[in-house]
């Protein structure tokens, strides 16, 4: 399949997404939905400190970050980005979440970079994720049960 007939693939809108009915059964759908950023939502931050191996958030905990799926210390945890944009299409908006490996080439740089700039009191968005804005993107999005909830 072309990347072109990719971008097509289920295609829905933001309505049709939010009210279709999903079974709790639900291993995995693939749709995809075009639309363009305008906010993010910050109530979560906008990255986490991640296992190099599996990607999952981390526990600290007795001075140390542990992961669970691996069940191992982690000595150099890394950050990464969890960004919850705000979108919206002519039908209705709603969040998503851009991970690292998709939020890292949009930006061109690395949440670590953007943390290393900041002061350690500053829970604002930075500036680097503003660039987002305005985006009209074609999302691809990989729906199961945990994160239709």
């Amino acid at each position: 399949m072309s990347h072109e007939e990719k971008r097509f693939i289920n295609r829905m809108n933001i309505e049709e997404l939010l009210e279709a009915e999903w079974s709790e059964d639900l291993k995995e759908q693939i749709v995809t939905v075009r639309a363009v950023i305008f906010g993010i939502d910050n109530t979560n931050n906008w990255y986490y400190t991640g296992c190099k191996t599996c990607s999952t958030k981390l526990d600290f905990c007795e001075g140390h970050y542990r992961c669970k799926p691996c069940n191992e210390i982690i000595d150099h945890p890394l950050i990464m980005f969890r960004i919850q944009i705000k979108v919206k299409d002519k039908t209705r908006d709603t969040t998503f979440v851009l991970f690292n490996n998709i939020a890292e080439p949009l930006l061109d740089t690395s949440a670590n970079k953007i943390v290393n700039k900041l002061s350690l009191d500053n829970n604002d968005v930075p500036k680097e994720l503003e660039g987002l804005f305005g985006k009209d993107i074609v999302f691809k999005l990989r729906l199961n049960a945990y994160n239709l909830k």
